[in-house]
């Protein structure tokens, strides 16, 4: 099957040649300390929550977009063995970024994939391949290959919780300690706030799925370190999971975290704000009704 494309839609709505784009300086104008105050927009219910743990269960319960987050994650356990991911990225109402600054076992050739309001993308420094496509995980998880970066991100953001996205993922807190949400990989998840320390911060909770989904469960146990001045968010946690017969230990530092809308990223995030200035592409590829197809230089699809 071969069909001509409009290759300014694929990839940067431009007449320049595909092999001579143009690259955009990244837009990362975020003041790093910026955060505005939670509580804002509170959903139904949330209003009612209470110390100990405020401020963590009304982050929980808002899910509030992320202007700029950057973390590393290190892990003891996995069939690639042990390492450390370096990432910051972002998740707004128009799409999100994830971009790995470090080399890691996990993240071999990956250094960073997202979403416009149009379409999701990828790009593979190792094979200086493209991967893009029209958005679908906000709707149909396993209908997108971009799914599993931005779930990683959203973990991480939502401090281990495998969470999807707010009108997707159900999170309620049943009692000012019990909470339930849906994980798009587990299904029905619960937890609770298990320890506080002196100061009202959680130090402890654990969730675990409901029902077996893909017949799979997990449980794990997410316990909080924070700066000694510092109410929200903890600086660092660990995370202790289960899935069936598999353990895993993960130790996430969380360096900055910024709350808010970004009003540079009204329709989320473009693949050319993240491509090096000089690059040699090798393959494009394009996605469509889960068929790849690769991009010619006459502009055409296979």
């Amino acid at each position: 099957m071969k069909n001509n494309v409009d290759i300014s839609k694929l990839i940067i709505h431009s007449s320049v040649s595909i092999f001579h784009i143009l690259v955009i300086a990244i837009l990362l104008a975020i003041d790093m300390g910026e955060q505005v105050l939670l509580g804002q927009s509170l959903g139904a219910g949330v209003s009612e929550l209470t110390e100990p743990g405020k401020a963590f269960k009304e982050y929980q319960a808002e899910a509030p977009p992320i202007k700029y987050i950057s973390f590393e994650q290190s892990y003891a356990a996995g069939k690639r063995g042990p390492g450390v991911l370096g990432a910051d990225g972002a998740i707004q109402p128009g799409g999100y970024f994830i971009r790995h600054l470090t080399n890691s076992p996990a993240t071999t050739g990956i250094l960073v994939n997202g979403a416009s309001t149009n379409a999701e993308w990828e790009f593979c420094p190792e094979y200086a391949d493209i991967v893009y496509g029209p958005r679908t995980f906000w709707t149909n998880y396993s209908g997108s290959s971009m799914f599993y970066g931005f779930l990683s991100l959203q973990t991480v953001a939502r401090l281990g919780l495998p969470r999807a996205f707010p009108d997707h993922d159900d999170f309620v807190w049943i009692s000012q300690t019990h909470f339930k949400f849906i994980s798009p990989y587990n299904g029905n998840c619960e937890g609770n706030i298990l320890k506080f320390d002196s100061r009202d911060r959680p130090t402890e909770i654990e969730y675990h799925s409901i029902q077996k989904r893909l017949n799979s469960s997990i449980e794990s146990s997410i316990f909080y370190q924070y700066e000694s001045d510092k109410e929200f968010p903890p600086t660092r946690f660990v995370v202790d999971s289960k899935m069936n017969d598999t353990r895993w230990l993960t130790t996430n530092t969380i360096h900055t975290l910024a709350i808010g809308t970004d009003e540079h990223a009204g329709s989320g995030y473009l693949l050319q704000e993240f491509l090096p200035t000089t690059v040699k592409f090798g393959t494009i590829y394009y996605l469509s009704n889960n068929t790849r197809y690769t991009l010619q230089t006459d502009g055409s699809i296979v």
